[in-house]
């Protein structure tokens, strides 16, 4: 015999049965924006927005970026830092980026860190960043080298954004751009090697370079 719980839970049941299938809501468009509230997915024009899952935060699309030619250790600092900007832990984030550029110095050498330090001054020109800002991103990306104990400014969600496309412009000059340069020129290299006879194949032309 059923109890009065069970008899409950299937007039429960049973009501929501009757109910039949929810009405789906509406997809929200403004503009080239797309907002389908069913599924939680966002796209603009052809981009498609990934949310996060859960519903008791405040949404905030995840920030992606393409780790082909970054060093592991660049990558799994770039990768903590992506994380801390998607949760709007700014402050975090900004600790992040401080590492993440320590751990591109080493692996650069002074070099590639001056490299750097010009291509900074270089996007401060492109992007007109302001001054009171620029100030921040180069006391977090280049303040450790001069003094290692020097205390990281504080950044709000904007500053922490110009922060961010920042860091992804010089991780693309310093890794991205050379490494698709070099695989570009290697694939030319390896298609000429092949449909021309007079050329000798690049293992043969290592071997006799070695000899």
């Amino acid at each position: 015999m059923a109890t009065l719980i069970d008899q409950e839970f299937f007039a429960r049941l049973r009501a929501l049965t009757r109910r039949g299938e929810p009405e789906r809501p509406a997809i929200l468009t403004v503009g080239d924006l797309r907002l389908d509230p069913a599924t939680r997915e966002v796209a603009r024009g052809a981009t498609r927005i990934e949310l996060s899952p859960q519903f008791t935060e405040v949404e905030r699309a995840r920030e992606k970026f393409s780790f082909a030619y970054i060093p592991e250790d660049v990558e799994l600092l770039f990768r903590e830092a992506l994380t801390c900007f998607s949760q709007g832990a700014f402050n975090a984030f900004a600790s992040m980026c401080r590492r993440t550029a320590q751990a591109m110095f080493a692996d650069l050498g002074e070099a590639g860190r001056l490299r750097l330090f010009d291509e900074l001054n270089a996007v401060r020109e492109l992007a007109d960043i302001a001054p009171e800002i620029f100030a921040k991103l180069k006391s977090v990306l280049f303040g450790a080298e001069l003094d290692a104990r020097s205390a990281l400014p504080l950044f709000d969600g904007y500053e922490a954004g110009i922060m961010l496309e920042v860091v992804k412009d010089l991780l693309y000059e310093a890794y991205v751009r050379r490494g698709k340069l070099q695989q570009a020129i290697m694939v030319r290299r390896f298609f000429l090697d092949e449909t021309n006879p007079n050329i000798a194949p690049l293992d043969q032309r290592a071997e006799a370079s070695a000899g």
